[in-house]
Parts: C-alpha cells; structure tokens; sequence
C-alpha cells in the first residue's frame, strides 16, 4: 500500500476532488488529500478532454 500520487507508504485520510476549468483541449482536475496530521495538499492534474491519459502533473500555482 503506497500512496499513488507521491508513491509514499503513508497514505492519505481522505482525498476530495475538484474540477478546476478547461482550455486547449485540457480539463484541469484538483486532488486534495488530507493526511493524519490534518494537512492537506494539492495535486494538480491536466487530462485531455479527449479521454486520452493525463498528460501533467503540476503544483498549485503561486497564490
């Protein structure tokens, strides 16, 4: 059992989804995983809106 975003053996509490917009072809989807100690992080991902496979992997942009 490995966490499947970041392949650490602690794993997340709880994860939420978001969807975060689209444009050149992309859907932007938001994975938030909250961990034990209550922190949360974000993962960024761009899946083509053809239904083809993610394409990128990104950090939250700068606040």
């Amino acid at each position: 059992m490995a966490d499947p975003v970041f392949r650490a053996q602690n794993v997340p509490a709880d994860r939420s989804v978001r969807y975060e917009g689209s444009g050149a072809g992309h859907a932007t989807v938001v994975v938030t995983e909250y961990w034990g100690s209550g922190s949360p992080t974000e993962v960024w991902y761009q899946a083509p809106l053809d239904g083809s496979r993610i394409s990128d992997l990104t950090d939250p942009p700068p606040a």
